[in-house]
């Protein structure tokens, strides 16, 4: 059973890739295999509710799934919620492409209009 760790795959487009070996969205843990929180352990209740996140199929509280991205790879359309490890694989990603696109800006010596 593949669980989130380091299972979230971030492509150069911004989109959160599917692994080469799937075609289709990941496979969502079953709620039943998960009573707690994947991220901070808390136990769910009625009060503190499950969500999937759609990048990954992990089981997340609110607070550690109260981003979302465009998943378009995916077949989303929409922005979907996702966890905080994925959004924050992503923004890692950006940060990169940014100062690739710099670099290349200065290499060029370009200006930014």
């Amino acid at each position: 059973r593949r669980v989130h760790g380091g299972s979230c795959q971030v492509s150069a487009t911004m989109e959160v890739a599917v692994p080469a070996s799937l075609s289709a969205r990941p496979r969502w843990v079953p709620d039943a295999e998960a009573p707690i929180c994947f991220e901070c352990k808390r136990k769910f209740s009625m009060t503190t509710r499950k969500h999937h996140c759609r990048a990954c199929g992990g089981v997340f509280c609110t607070k550690c799934s109260d981003k979302t991205l465009p998943l378009v790879k995916l077949g989303y359309d929409a922005p979907e919620r996702v966890c905080n490890t994925c959004f924050s694989n992503r923004q890692k990603l950006m940060k990169g492409y940014l100062a690739s696109v710099q670099s290349l800006f200065d290499a060029f010596d370009l200006k930014r209009s």
